[in-house]
Order: structure tokens, then C-alpha cells, then sequence
């Protein structure tokens, strides 16, 4: 038990979904004298059958002279701002870094930085497991193994990157280096020659 204890209780012979459990209403005087409220907590059924009870509750705050949905928390959803104003969300941490910060204005999402200049605006690494996928062409990744990434499209390799050089497609040699050597020397089985390699070692031969 909690104690001290303040409880709001509707006592109702019909509960129904949406019945106003309770409220705190928040009011002052307007520079007109007028009394305005300024913020409200309130609380409301949202299912009201026995054992399986779900409720809601809201925090709503002053803006433009209506009080607004900034945020509720609900039995299976918490929403930030669905009253759908211009109301941003941040998420600091304790040296007062932003992890996380919602543009509202400019729909867009911040990761370490409260000036997301994209729809998704990363400070720093992304890490992920497997790879990225395209939403509208789930055959068309970018995965990742150890030391190893492999560009795709269509479910196959198009080009793979690791430690021993670059191949592309699924299948023969791997590209280490491109020289520049007009006598190619070296014969190597992995180097490609630049175009200007190539033109002196045809013009000598």
C-alpha cells in the first residue's frame, strides 16, 4: 500500500468506455484577468470489463490558448504530441548530450543531434547486425560479415568487399589495387592497370 493516498473514484452503476475517471486542472489569470487553464492531468476508461480493465491517461499543456495532447499514455500505446502540434521531443543524457530528437516542424528525427537535417540524422556510427534493407526492394541489401560487406541486388552479390580485395559479382578473382605501370611487370593476377597503363604497355608491344 501507498500512503498518503489521494484517490479519485467514479462511482458508476453503467461505466462505459471514455467515462472521465478524474482530473487536475492547472489555472491562472491571463494578463486580461481572465481565468485560463494552463495544464490538466486527467484519466479516462478505455475498456470497462471486469479483469480486463484498460485506462488512459493524459498531460495536457497550454499552447495557443487550448490545452493539447502532449502526451498519453495509454494500456497499449504512449503517444508524444497526438494533438499533431508543432511541439518537439528530446531526449537528453546525463552530461546534457541529445540522444534522441523529434523535429516536429520538419518531420525529421535527430540521433545525437537536436538539428536533424533528414528524415533520420545520425551523429556518429550506426551499428547493425546483419545488413540494411530497402523498403520498397527487400532484394536490394547491404550486409555485413566479419571483415566482409557485400553490396546486393536481385538476392545475389553484385560486389563484396572484404580483407583479401574487392569482387564483383559472386564469383572470380578479387581487385587488391590498380597500378599504374606500363611495362606490367609484375603479372599480377588481382591489380588492374589504369587506361594510361594500358595505352603505353599496347604502344610498346
Amino acid at each position: 500500500s501507498h500512503a498518503p493516498n489521494i484517490q479519485f473514484y467514479r462511482n458508476s452503476a453503467s461505466p462505459a468506455v471514455s467515462d472521465q475517471i478524474g482530473a487536475i486542472t492547472f489555472t491562472a489569470n491571463d494578463d486580461g484577468g481572465a481565468q485560463s487553464n494552463i495544464a490538466k492531468i486527467y484519466s479516462y476508461m478505455e475498456d470497462e470489463t471486469a479483469t480486463t480493465e484498460n485506462g488512459v491517461l493524459l498531460l495536457q499543456v497550454a499552447e495557443a490558448g487550448s490545452l493539447r495532447n502532449n502526451l498519453v499514455i495509454g494500456s497499449t500505446l504512449v503517444s508524444v504530441n497526438s494533438s499533431q502540434r508543432n511541439v518537439d521531443f528530446r531526449i537528453l543524457s546525463d552530461d546534457g548530450n541529445v540522444n534522441l530528437y523529434s523535429d516536429a516542424g520538419n518531420n525529421r528525427i535527430g540521433i545525437g543531434t537536436n538539428s536533424p537535417a533528414f528524415p533520420l540524422d545520425v551523429n556518429g556510427f550506426i551499428a547493425t547486425t546483419d545488413g540494411i534493407v530497402h523498403t520498397g526492394d527487400t532484394n536490394n541489401t547491404i550486409t555485413f560479415g566479419t571483415d566482409t560487406q557485400s553490396f546486393n541486388t536481385g538476392s545475389a552479390s553484385r560486389m563484396d568487399i572484404s580483407d583479401d580485395g574487392v569482387r564483383f559479382g559472386d564469383s572470380g578473382a578479387r581487385i587488391t589495387t590498380i597500378k599504374d605501370e606500363d611495362a606490367m611487370g609484375s603479372n599480377s593476377a588481382t591489380a588492374l592497370a589504369t587506361q594510361q597503363s594500358i595505352k603505353a604497355y599496347v604502344d610498346a608491344n
